[in-house]
């Protein structure tokens, strides 16, 4: 007799946190045929009732005139705003250590312009995992930057000599990190990481990052250390606990994994050297999967162009090839998966190409589930984010064929998204606007 898994540990209620508001709008959607992602459905010619921002009916829709002011969707569905739980905002270069020398303005402003695209295409939430700080966040809240809301961990808690840790192996001096850009903070035993974590709270982190394996782009680190102790993972994740957060855990190998959930982390990045050991660790702690596959496509093939070191593009091909496979084993464990890019610099373009990736492992309502629903719940916000439902916020996409019947539309959103409303406000309408910077990964299908 097969034993019974224990109950899975949710997230909610213990995640709550606020959500970083966005100016709100008001707005009658027509005809749209709504998409439930959990639900695997699709119901035809809605009326979604926006009022102040939030979503407040969805209901059949009638048969008079689309009245002046209304937006008519005949033809379209109604999709969630997307969500990509894994991105890096303020990675302007793929040399992360080249990134810690740039100008913080330059920074900032190529920021605000790869959120601008995000945005475009079709990402309304995005979980910054390392640079973005609450200026940023505040610059979409506030109105002045039209951008996905952004929910960011501040800096990457590294380890001496950890994955976040990019001093060339012949410099010893840390800058200070608030005065320069880049991703990571090195901090080193139990309270001088409590500390860390509760200064990231301070300036308004939703969550904490901790690299707990080495990495691709740091110089001085194998993939399969182990980094941080035990101690210092469990104070981080107790810190994050009494503030109602959860910590997130850079990690590619099972060992990494495996110790990382069993002392309390609740969200696991990359993930690609999973095995069904550490796969069912997850799935019994309610741990979420991120794996983000489009960046090893991409860093192979444009990776030294765009500023990867050529240490770090040796180590990609060693991550790349068990990528794919992660999901089937996660899959098999029932771990819940979201969406995530982990694209840098002129990379960041691909964003979108992470459907198609997925798709050839996962059926196309699972994936969109990952760019959604699931995203949601890892966040703290079901019901809230991720659906097109009463009482939810009032952030959707409007598409020209139906995701989750083939979400591989969405690897193409200048052709697929027709328009995407965010707070209630239409931000991007491909009727009046000109194509936004879309790409499709050479040699892959159309």
């Amino acid at each position: 007799m097969t034993q019974a898994r224990p109950e899975r540990i949710e997230l909610t209620g213990r995640t709550r946190r606020a959500l970083p508001e966005r100016p709100a709008g008001s707005l009658r959607i027509r005809h749209a045929d709504v998409v439930d992602p959990d639900g695997e459905t699709t119901t035809p010619d809605r009326r979604i009732v926006i009022e102040a921002g939030g979503i407040v009916a969805v209901e059949p829709d009638g048969s008079e005139p689309v009245a002046a002011g209304e937006l008519d969707a005949s033809g379209c569905f109604a999709v969630p705003g997307l969500i990509d739980c894994h991105v890096h905002l303020t990675a302007a270069s793929a040399d992360e250590w080249a990134l810690t020398g740039m100008s913080p303005s330059f920074v900032a402003l190529d920021a605000a312009a790869e959120a601008r695209r995000m945005l475009a295409r079709g990402f309304t939430t995005v979980r910054d995992m390392g640079g973005a700080d609450w200026g940023l966040a505040l610059a979409v809240e506030s109105g002045l930057l039209e951008g996905p809301r952004v929910l960011f961990c501040g800096h990457a808690l590294s380890a001496t000599g950890g994955h976040g840790d990019l001093r060339p192996r012949g410099r010893s001096r840390i800058d200070p990190p608030e005065l320069t850009p880049g991703i990571g903070l090195v901090t080193d035993g139990e309270d001088a990481l409590r500390g860390a974590v509760r200064n990231e709270f301070r300036r308004g982190a939703s969550h904490i990052k901790l690299m707990v394996s080495g990495g691709v782009s740091s110089p001085a680190d194998a993939i399969d250390t182990l980094q941080y102790s035990d101690d210092e993972i469990r104070a981080a994740v107790n810190e994050a606990a009494r503030v109602g957060a959860y910590v997130a855990a850079h990690a590619y190998t099972a060992t990494a994994i495996e110790r990382a959930v069993r002392l309390g982390v609740r969200s696991i990045e990359h993930g690609n050297l999973l095995d069904e050991a550490a796969a069912e660790a997850m799935a019994t702690q309610g741990a979420h999967l991120v794996p983000t596959l489009v960046t090893y496509a991409v860093l192979e093939e444009e990776g030294p162009a765009s500023g990867l070191p050529p240490t770090s593009v040796a180590k990609v091909a060693a991550v790349r090839e068990r990528g794919e496979e992660s999901l089937a084993v996660a899959a098999r464990a029932e771990v819940p998966m979201a969406y995530g890019s982990d694209l840098l610099g002129g990379m960041r373009l691909h964003q979108s190409e992470e459907f198609r990736i997925r798709a050839r492992t996962q059926t196309s309502w699972e994936v969109l589930r990952g760019a959604t629903t699931n995203a949601a719940r890892l966040l703290g916000h079901p019901g809230v984010l991720g659906v097109v439902a009463p009482g939810a916020v009032a952030d959707l996409i409007l598409t020209d064929a139906n995701p989750g019947h083939d979400v591989t539309v969405l690897a193409d959103p200048d052709r697929s998204v027709s328009a995407v409303i965010a707070g209630g406000r239409m931000l991007v309408d491909r009727a009046s606007r000109p194509p936004v910077q879309t790409s499709t990964l050479p040699g892959r299908a159309e």
